[in-house]
């Protein structure tokens, strides 16, 4: 994974996927079904890493 990517707070699709290691369709999945929160402006959509750090905790499994 490129060390970038984790040291920014808003990543692009292609960011969040190696972020995530998953592909787009999965990321398109968590957008629009699971309710992952996004910034649109424009065509361009952009992630904040806190948000989706607590997307992913909030789905862990005990």
């Amino acid at each position: 994974m490129d060390s970038e990517v984790v040291n920014r707070r808003f990543v692009n699709k292609k960011g969040l996927c190696e972020y995530l290691d998953v592909s787009i369709g999965k990321v398109e999945k968590m957008m629009y079904d699971d309710g992952l929160k996004y910034v649109k402006f424009g065509r361009n959509v952009r992630f904040d890493i806190n948000d989706v750090n607590d997307y992913m905790n909030n789905r862990k499994i005990s």
